[in-house]
């Protein structure tokens, strides 16, 4: 009885607890929408009780119970976790003219999904029904500014840019393309930076359509109708 009493005395002596702070809203993502990171805490550190708050007591307070050794080991190991979650959660609001969120998706959603890719951050656009104009950027400061720059240049390139659209009889069309688009070409070369869409041939379609910078747009429109 001595012994087993010594040997309780003993494990009581080295039983700690330690309270580790972290903000609640970090509370989820360390225990996981199904268990797995706390999971992966626990098998690290199998000797220790990790114990969050009840989400209704608002409190920031997570208590690590187990041997001393284990207890410090792990509050390193999840002050470390804490730290990456911080320095990730860094957030960005953008305001961007909802006329300007389809071509920021791109088709497909392929130009989000490369300046998420490239940028390596997670960004949430408003629901098509929404009147809100705020696209939200989260993740490392540096990435996120990265993000915002490339967003931001997108509108501004669409805001500097018009879609104008010519009449011109169809038959006329393959005349004003020229050989080997020769005309066309050349109001390119002298409008810079602007596209002119044809309709397909034998459609029946007269819109000739001219997109790009607003000035080169009307100029490319003139000279369309000169020829």
């Amino acid at each position: 009885m001595m012994q087993k009493g010594c040997a309780l005395c003993s494990h009581q002596e080295n039983e700690h607890t330690a309270d580790l702070i972290v903000e609640q809203k970090f509370h989820r993502t360390i225990i996981g929408q199904k268990g797995e990171p706390i999971w992966e805490i626990r098998e690290k550190f199998p000797e220790v009780i990790i114990n969050f708050p009840d989400p209704a007591h608002k409190s920031d307070i997570v208590q690590l119970r187990g041997p001393k050794n284990e207890v410090e080991k792990c509050t390193e190991y999840m002050q470390k976790m804490v730290a990456d979650l911080v320095e990730n959660s860094f957030s960005i609001s953008v305001p961007i003219c909802k006329q300007f969120h389809k071509n920021i998706i791109g088709k497909g959603g392929a130009n989000i999904k490369k300046i998420r890719k490239e940028s390596n951050t997670k960004i949430d656009l408003p629901a098509k029904n929404s009147n809100s104009e705020t696209i939200v950027i989260t993740g490392k400061r540096a990435n996120c500014e990265a993000a915002r720059h490339r967003i931001l240049a997108i509108q501004k390139e669409l805001a500097n840019s018009t879609e104008v659209e010519v009449s011109i009889p169809s038959k006329l069309h393959s005349s004003l393309i020229g050989a080997k688009d020769h005309f066309v070409r050349s109001i390119l070369e002298d409008c810079g930076g602007v596209h002119i869409h044809f309709p397909t041939k034998g459609s029946g379609s007269d819109t000739v359509t001219i997109r790009g910078p607003a000035q080169g747009g009307e100029k490319a429109k003139k000279q369309l109708l000169h020829l």
